[in-house]
Order: structure tokens, then C-alpha cells, then sequence
């Protein structure tokens, strides 16, 4: 199985922010010895996924991308209905636990600032020997 440059960059933004993610989707390539192409071979990203595994906080990157090779990997549409569920969670907590929204912000008092100084009197002109 192939993978797409693409979708490998995406995988790498399920773990890391936008330039992050491509900032170790190069330095893996670069410790890899891999160059940087269109499309990946399954050997290509099991050493990509080895390079991973010796990283903190990588487990569920390499767990995706092994997904992805075996083509078990959720599409999409697949993503955002797991992301619903969380949210209704979030809404059935009691409300005694949430902070107040609707409250209005405390306003603090602006700062008074100090006066501008007035600037210096200008100082006339030398005389010269032509004047």
C-alpha cells in the first residue's frame, strides 16, 4: 500500500500544529534517509513509524499511520461524528461546574497616563559676523 504525501502531513497535524507537523514530517524523512516525494511505500513508513516510536508523545501518530497502511484508518466524515459526543458531554455536565458565561467582565478603570512635556522653548539664532 501507498500513501500519499498529503495524507502523511495530515497524519502528522493529528499530533502536531500546522508547522510543527511539517517541521517533523522533514526531520523524519532526514533521519530516515528517506527524500521528500509525492508517495510513500508501507517500508517507507514503517521506518518513518520506527524514527516516531523513539519520540515522546507519538504513540497515537504511529498507531494512525499503521492504520493507514492497513487501510483501517477512519475517513473524515468518521472524525467529526466522534468529535460530536464529546461535545454533548461537555453540555450535560451541571451547570454548577461550568464558569459563569453570561456574566458581563469586570470593566478595570483605565490607567491615567502622565502628561506629555511641553516642548522646549527654541533658543534664537546665533548672531554672526554677517549679520
Amino acid at each position: 500500500m501507498v500513501i500519499e504525501k498529503d495524507a502523511l502531513v495530515k497524519s502528522f497535524e493529528r499530533r502536531y500544529d500546522f508547522v510543527s507537523a511539517r517541521a517533523v514530517y522533514t526531520a523524519s524523512l532526514e533521519s530516515t534517509g528517506l527524500k521528500d516525494k509525492d508517495s510513500f511505500s508501507a517500508d517507507e513508513i514503517a521506518s518513518i513509524c520506527a524514527y516516531l516510536q523513539g519520540k515522546s508523545n507519538t504513540a497515537d501518530l504511529v498507531e494512525h499511520l499503521q492504520k493507514q497502511l492497513s487501510g483501517d484508518a477512519p475517513k473524515p466524515a468518521a472524525k467529526k461524528a466522534e468529535e460530536k459526543p464529546a461535545e454533548k458531554k461537555a453540555e450535560e455536565k451541571p451547570a454548577e461546574n461550568k464558569p459563569a458565561e453570561n456574566k458581563p467582565a469586570e470593566k478595570k478603570p483605565a490607567a491615567k497616563k502622565p502628561a506629555a512635556k511641553k516642548p522646549a522653548a527654541k533658543k534664537p539664532a546665533p548672531k554672526g559676523k554677517g549679520d
